[in-house]
Formats: C-alpha cells, structure tokens, sequence
C-alpha cells in the first residue's frame, strides 16, 4: 500500500517537472522568435495588433497574460490573414504557455506588431529570470 502510494507520488513529481520544463522550453524559444533580430524581419499586413500590457512587477497574471497574447497574435493570424510562420509560432507557443485560455484583449487599443513582440519578449524574460509559476 504505501509502495503504491510513493509510486504515485514519484509519478505526479515527474510529470509536474515535465509540463515544467515544457513550459521553460516555450517561453525560451518565446524570447529567441522575438529577439531583436527576428522582430526586425517580420511584417504581417499593416502590422498593428491589439494592445497587450507587458509591463509587470510581480509574478501575478502571468497565465492571464499570455493568454492575452496568444488571442492577440491569434486575432492578427485569422482575421488580418497574416501567412508569416515566424508570428504563427509565436502564437502556438502563446497558446502552449498558456494553460488559461478564458481572457479578453482590448480591442479598442492597437499597437504596432514590432512593439507587442518586444514587450513579449521583456514580459517571457522576466517570467524565466522570476521564476513566475503559470
């Protein structure tokens, strides 16, 4: 019985370090796509999207955040049409950090693309350097 239950906990703690180092994987390929170098090559249609607020003190509404970004980016895919595989990664990593997914984005507000990825950039290094739990 209690070898039963040390398997199970052995088991939970692996998959709990699993969906971590999952997450720590996204948010590293998160902070290369958008690096200066990358940011600077891509363009998607009139490369506005909706604002996204990046800024953050603390390790609070990181979940809420990405999915933030995640619906921004998803927005900028489907309805402005845009074909560049480079935000199109962005965006499915977004969505795998993000584990949320029930967040609205100000519609009214729009930034340009360049801006929002620098700002997504900043907000996954903090996150990593932080240590945030999503």
């Amino acid at each position: 019985m209690i070898m039963s239950q040390v398997l199970k906990a052995v088991i939970l703690l692996f998959i709990l370090a699993s969906v971590k180092c999952k997450l720590q994987t996204a948010l590293q390929e998160v902070i290369h796509d958008t690096s200066k170098e990358n940011v600077k090559k891509i363009s998607c249609g009139d490369d506005m999207i909706h604002h996204v607020d990046f800024k953050m003190h603390k390790c609070a509404n990181v979940s809420e955040v990405f999915c933030k970004a995640a619906k921004a980016l998803g927005n900028i895919i489907h309805h402005h049409n845009c074909q560049n595989s480079t935000i199109f990664r962005i965006y499915v990593l977004t969505t795998t950090i993000d584990q949320n997914a029930n967040c609205t984005v100000n519609e009214d507000e729009e930034v340009d693309l360049k801006t929002f990825l620098s700002g997504l950039r900043v907000f996954s290094r903090f996150v990593m350097r932080h240590n945030c739990t999503l």
